[in-house]
């Protein structure tokens, strides 16, 4: 392998992220393609050229910004997908409605509402949120100005649910989902959104996490504490919360007794379901 050659990441989002950080870093750098052969990837991560690992306390805590030469996606891959990975996807694509896209929304039924659409309408909505997403990044490439930052829509919660559950018990898109529910619910216990908010998170949500094990065990205090470790926070932490939906704001940090509370009766109910 020389400065001239070229790495190919065909796999998912751990994939993507582990091949681009070392093109990233080998030789100062070299040129690589994103070949997502995932839902998440295709509309999420593949996009944007942010790459990197985890580490044992907080999620792509080593990483670089290192754009791609292309991003090649087949929808006829997702055929080979399991239920459960598909699910996971669902929930980045549900993120894309809630931020900008009502059309998005209208994607109801988990994995069964997805599979009824047809090939054409699936490979539109992919190409819809790579859109989204290619936008956001070529405006705020390097997470700056706070634009980008949006797109970590229930990423705040949804990695240190990963965390506080050793990055084993639940797939990316399920604590995106589960994140974003706690983020719906922190809007409405903060006076920064208004009923039904939740609700309208709950049923587009719940069913994503019907192949995902129960919640009842995770304590919300491990939680809480793993947002001490998220990278993306300074001094406050940062959330992305909804007004409504595709009426995104920053909020640089939460009372306490909000984020607790969500956490706590979030895990609750899901541990119930």
């Amino acid at each position: 392998m020389t400065r001239e050659g070229v790495i190919l990441a065909f796999g998912g989002g751990v994939v993507g992220d582990l091949a681009g950080f070392a093109a990233a870093t080998f030789m100062r750098g070299v040129d690589f393609i994103q070949i997502p052969t995932t839902l998440m990837a295709m509309v999420d991560s593949s996009v944007g050229g942010k790459v990197g690992v985890d580490m044992p306390g907080a999620k792509n805590a080593v990483g670089a910004f290192h754009q791609p030469l292309a991003v090649l996606s087949d929808p006829g891959l997702l055929s080979t997908l399991p239920r459960r990975e598909l699910l996971g996807g669902l929930a980045e694509v549900l993120k894309y409605g809630f931020l900008y896209d009502p059309d998005i929304l209208a994607l109801r039924g988990g994995a069964e509402g997805w599979l009824r659409l047809t090939e054409w309408a699936r490979s539109e909505i992919i190409a819809s949120c790579a859109r989204l997403k290619a936008a956001v990044v070529e405006r705020d490439e390097r997470d700056v100005s706070g634009e980008r930052a949006m797109l970590n829509y229930g990423h705040t919660f949804g990695h240190a649910l990963e965390a506080a559950t050793g990055y084993a018990r639940l797939r990316h898109g399920e604590a995106v989902a589960a994140g974003m529910i706690m983020a719906a619910r922190a809007a409405e216990l903060s006076g920064i959104a208004r009923m039904p908010l939740l609700d309208t998170h709950r049923e587009l949500l719940t069913p994503l996490l019907e192949e995902c094990p129960p919640l009842d065990g995770v304590a919300a205090e491990d939680v809480v504490g793993a947002m001490g470790a998220d990278k993306k926070r300074g001094r406050l932490m940062r959330f992305v919360l909804l007004e409504a939906p595709q009426r995104p704001v920053l909020v640089e940090g939460l009372p306490p007794e909000v984020v607790e509370r969500t956490v706590a009766d979030t895990l609750l109910e899901l541990g119930r379901r």
